[in-house]
């Protein structure tokens, strides 16, 4: 079975661990021979940089560690493709509302990427993550507002894939306030409208125990089911931020997309995906 991880960071950003050399060394001990590195974009198109919970601390990428990474991975392609391993160049950009152009222009200088991911990490100004507002707003206001920034970061047009969608869920006290709502519905429409990829993300697929949970994997099977229903591409991705963490549960990922009746996965490459089967 092949391994594809399509959703990989490296120290460049900051708060993660290992380059990207000591990170395809890690993930080659596992089996996976396909990177899709996909470091925090920089923050250059915004004023003040978003913040992380109470912490105070910010997760985007300086500007001149982004092109270190750049520069990296121009490297690594050429050193592991004589080995038969394929290094991909992407971003994960965060969303923030009425940013659209300055976020436009800004990729717009980057011209080498396979693949450009927007996800919605951070809410309000400043910006902070929504397990900020647990227990600040209720469980629809949190979902309303989550809802709202992935619509206009689908509309954008901007992006190739979507970053771990409905990862709002651990955010709310009732999960049913999310699966009675129409989000599932509303947001693959707008995928298939926009002809944006879903990224199912393995970062929190483990419980306190350690083992591995499906209904931990983002997006949950109601989108899941739906995306394949619409012929929404679906990228498969650890969200490691350190060696040991590529292709985190992915053969249990594997087996649990297959019980919900998925059998094909992308990954995308000069901002196109390519399928194969699992």
């Amino acid at each position: 079975m092949e391994l594809i991880d399509s959703h990989i960071h490296t120290y460049h950003c900051e708060h993660a661990k290992g380059s990207v050399f000591e990170v395809v060394e890690g993930g080659l001990k596992k089996g996976v021979k396909n990177f899709g590195f996909c470091e925090h974009f920089t923050s250059d198109h915004l004023e003040t940089l978003p913040r992380t919970g109470d912490n105070n601390e910010t997760v985007l990428t300086p500007k001149d560690e982004f092109e270190k990474y750049r520069l990296d991975i121009k490297k690594a392609k050429q050193i592991y493709k004589e080995k038969g391993v394929k290094i991909r160049f992407g971003t994960e950009v965060d969303y923030f509302k009425d940013h659209d152009q300055k976020i436009e222009s800004e990729l717009g200088k980057i011209k080498e990427l396979d693949f450009i991911m927007g996800s919605v990490h951070f809410a309000g100004n400043p910006g902070r993550f929504f397990d900020y507002y647990s227990g600040r707003l209720n469980d629809e206001e949190i979902l309303k507002e989550y809802a709202d920034l992935l619509a206009r970061c689908i509309k954008t047009g901007l992006f190739d894939v979507i970053g771990h969608l409905d990862q709002v869920k651990f955010n709310l006290e009732d999960s049913e306030v999310l699966e009675e709502s129409s989000f599932y519905e509303d947001i693959v429409a707008l995928l298939k409208e926009y002809g944006a990829g879903v990224d199912v993300n393995t970062k929190l697929s483990e419980g306190e125990n350690g083992t591995f949970e499906s209904q931990r994997v983002t997006p949950g099977p109601k989108m899941l089911k739906l995306c394949k229903e619409n012929d929404i591409p679906m990228i498969l991705g650890s969200d490691a931020h350190s060696p040991s963490q590529v292709s985190r549960n992915f053969k249990e990922t594997i087996s649990y997309l297959k019980s919900l009746g998925i059998n094909k996965l992308a990954y995308f490459e000069k901002r196109t995906p390519i399928y194969y089967e699992i």
